[in-house]
């Protein structure tokens, strides 16, 4: 009897709980949805079939377990019995189950953008390159990290045509209102020196999110931005929220003692990007990205990322007469041996051209 009390009891407070919190914290939520743990602060169209299993599969096989113990007869006496002990079955049940339900259910395409996410979070690009060779993605965001990986590792005007290109946004991804293209917007901005442009998809991704929280990762580079743009107040106050997360404290810490002791230079990615940055108004041009890129080449010209995304995007929206203007920018960067992709671009344009320019084409 007291084993069945507490259950009731328990179940009360797991369906009375959010109705509770509803009241207290005025959150205007579909009541006949409330008790469903998701829509505490997001809007759930569905809720996925394991997870209900998931549910029901908690209460069930304590239950389970218990009466296999107590009403199966026993022979411990016996090696065979020992091997399949009621509590043992349960579980290879579980296991059994989980395994068939994730082979048909996980979405490993899904899974493989998350990883490529957040080795771009880490900053792997190796690893990146490493996940698209073994099968590559087809999702605007995982080729742009593609892509972003090559150019940091200096390969993306060798390798770039390696792998399936889906045109100009599967470089820089055009904008929309969600949460996944502004980070990645905001971090391939970064690495090419736009920190406006990156101060700008930071924020969109910090306050876009469905659950009225912001997003730690835009949060810090939001502090990032601020460091160096050397707006120190605004940069105290991303931090002084970073304080107050679990994963983000040291690094805020950190970057606080830095700023106070004024060796905020003593980073290098900071200090480079410092000083590749774009310190006069610029337009930005949704369709016209190849301005931007220029402008971000032209400000700092050992700027070698934003040249080859420069170069990359005039191929990838063929168009090669754009391209052969900016293609004898990159000799500080090659010397007399340009990239795969761009010597072929060159020789294609030039044979299509007619034109007896030998000469140029061995220069490339």
């Amino acid at each position: 009897k007291a084993l069945l009390m507490s259950a009731i009891i328990s179940m009360l407070v797991v369906v009375a709980s959010p109705f509770v919190a509803r009241q207290l914290f005025g959150v205007q939520l579909n009541a006949t949805r409330t008790f469903l743990g998701a829509d505490y602060s997001r809007y759930v169209v569905s809720l996925p079939k394991l997870a209900i299993a998931a549910t029901i599969l908690i209460a069930f096989l304590p239950l389970t377990d218990s009466l296999l113990n107590n009403n199966l007869p026993t022979a411990e006496n016996r090696k065979i019995h020992r091997l399949f002990k009621p509590t043992l079955i349960c579980w290879l049940i579980v296991v059994l189950t989980i395994s068939t339900v994730s082979a048909r259910m996980v979405d490993f395409d899904a899974n493989r953008k998350c990883d490529i996410e957040f080795c771009a979070r880490m900053k792997d690009w190796k690893r990146i390159i490493k996940i698209a060779d073994q099968k590559q993605p087809t999702d605007v965001i995982s080729m742009a990290y593609i892509n972003l990986a090559l150019a940091k590792t200096n390969s993306l005007g060798d390798k770039m045509f390696s792998y399936a290109q889906i045109g100009p946004s599967g470089l820089i991804p055009d904008f929309e209102l969600y949460g996944d293209l502004s980070i990645a917007l905001c971090e391939i901005y970064y690495h090419l020196g736009g920190i406006n442009f990156s101060e700008r998809f930071a924020y969109e991704a910090a306050k876009s999110n469905p659950d009225y929280q912001e997003r730690a990762r835009a949060v810090k580079r939001l502090a990032e931005t601020s460091i160096i743009k050397e707006n120190y107040p605004l940069a105290r106050k991303y931090l002084a929220m970073l304080c107050n997360t679990t994963f983000y404290v040291k690094w805020a810490r950190k970057s606080l003692m830095r700023i106070d002791s004024g060796r905020t230079n003593e980073n290098a990615e900071w200090a480079r990007e410092r000083s590749i940055q774009i310190t006069d108004d610029c337009y930005y041009a949704e369709k016209n990205k190849d301005i931007l890129l220029y402008r971000l080449f032209a400000t700092n010209p050992n700027n070698r990322l934003a040249f080859e995304y420069l170069m990359a995007y005039c191929l990838l929206n063929k168009d090669l007469e754009q391209f052969m203007q900016y293609a004898n920018l990159g000799g500080r960067f090659y010397g007399a041996v340009y990239p795969r992709a761009f010597r072929e671009a060159a020789v294609f344009h030039l044979r299509m051209k007619n034109e007896k320019t030998l000469s140029y084409i061995n220069d490339f």
